[in-house]
């Protein structure tokens, strides 16, 4: 299985999520030389904790994963 960045960042926020830390899971993308390329990075408190984000990646979803804890 190759692991993706939406995979290892989806793995990554239920991880946390069963510590009880709430994170943000953002998917954004861009056009390069013609060509639509996508991203998915995670976000703890307003920084990126797993993944990169660019200026070039246009966010288009942002969904909170709450930290309820086990």
């Amino acid at each position: 299985l190759r692991a993706t960045c939406l995979k290892s960042a989806l793995v990554l926020s239920w991880l946390l999520r069963k510590r009880g830390v709430a994170t943000t899971l953002r998917i954004g993308v861009a056009r390069r030389a013609g060509i639509l390329d996508a991203h998915a990075w995670l976000e703890h408190e307003g920084q990126v904790i797993h993944g990169f984000t660019e200026d070039r990646y246009e966010p288009i979803f942002s969904a909170g994963i709450g930290g309820g804890g086990r």
